[in-house]
């Protein structure tokens, strides 16, 4: 049986389950015809089948390798539809398979990619049962490390396009000087102003909700959040915040459309103690835990590219002005040339 998936974080994930086969030494009984074998369910005892060491000793073995081995292997296993070889409950969508007590798509979850328990990092997405880098928008996956091509000198514009010693990337170009009104980070130019690593000062960074406005770092909620106690939160699934800033919900309720309830509704899925519309989550797109990657938006239960947009690479690009995908995916400008319109120029 061939097993594939992620590997970030338990890359010897083939350890020996129930369903190993340990062979052990027939008894000494086999000597004389009769011989009980290891992992055998039955009596494992075969008596006056041929007479003397090697007749006792070849019966023994067979029986005991071959129903230990069917026993032991057949142990713990699943089959492609989801269903277990013991007889356990089944999954009723395909591509599914029983991962603890819950049904998972190995192809797309991140704590089950590729097989049940292979977790991906978080930087990752999970596409086809493989743990995929999820580059934020605006950076490049360059050799598997993400990168900002506006500033990064190794990847001035695009990957492994490099500038000269003592020379730095401004806005996708190498240029001898930081601009006016810009400081100097390490190798970078950086606006103290507006840079949220770099806020007020080198290396002062702003917490993830947090964004630089004029040299101070200012929490910035997210479009459908609502500020409460200096954090921000979704009023209409927060079991903290439900509905507004000062209503918890209590006990074992959820919160569901910014009210307390027993339980989710008919359109939303339980994922951790949240309930979730998969049809539009682009962090549980059509199941949980099953993120879209950070340039997809999430339709209709699956993760898709925005009108213009085309996938290459689990990334969402403008084939008209992308260097890296000019025209269609995998097509590369030259070092210094630009993308206009799908041409390379």
């Amino acid at each position: 049986m061939l097993l594939h998936g992620c590997r970030e974080i338990n890359p010897d994930f083939m350890a020996a389950g129930s369903g190993t086969t340990t062979l052990a030494s027939t008894s000494t009984d086999a000597l004389t015809g009769s011989t009980q074998a290891p992992g055998d369910t039955g009596t494992g005892t075969t008596t006056g089948v041929t007479s003397g060491p090697t007749g006792g000793m070849t019966m023994g073995l067979t029986t005991g390798l071959t129903t230990g081995l069917t026993t032991g292997l057949s142990t713990g296993l699943t089959t492609e539809d989801g269903t277990s070889s013991t007889g356990g409950e089944q999954c009723s969508q395909p591509g599914q398979a029983m991962c603890g007590d819950s049904c998972v798509s190995t192809d797309l979850n991140v704590f089950h990619c590729g097989g049940c328990d292979q977790t991906c990092l978080n930087t990752h997405v999970c596409v086809a049962g493989e743990c995929v880098l999820n580059c934020p928008i605006g950076q490049l996956n360059c050799n598997g490390v993400c990168v900002n091509p506006n500033v990064d000198v190794d990847h001035c514009g695009g990957c492994d396009v490099m500038c000269e010693p003592g020379m730095f990337c401004v806005a996708r170009s190498c240029e001898g000087a930081c601009p006016q009104g810009l400081a100097i980070c390490g190798a970078q130019c950086v606006d103290f102003a507006t840079d949220p690593l770099h806020c007020g000062g080198c290396d002062k960074s702003c917490d993830p909700q947090q964004a630089c406005v004029a040299g101070e770092c200012v929490l910035d909620c997210p479009v459908d959040t609502t500020e409460c106690e200096g954090g921000c939160f979704d009023l209409t699934q927060d079991v903290a915040h439900c509905g507004d800033c000062t209503t918890p919900c209590v006990g074992a309720e959820l919160c569901d459309a910014g009210q307390c309830s027993d339980g989710c509704g008919l359109d939303k899925t339980l994922c951790g103690k949240t309930c979730i519309d998969t049809a539009s989550n682009p962090k549980h797109c059509g199941g949980c835990d099953q993120p879209c990657s950070a340039s997809q938006i999430c339709v209709g239960g699956g993760c898709a590219c925005a009108a213009g947009k085309q996938l290459c690479d689990s990334m969402c690009v403008e084939l008209i002005k992308d260097p890296k995908n000019c025209g269609k995916c995998g097509i590369k400008c030259l070092p210094g040339d630009n993308c206009k319109m799908g041409m390379c120029q």
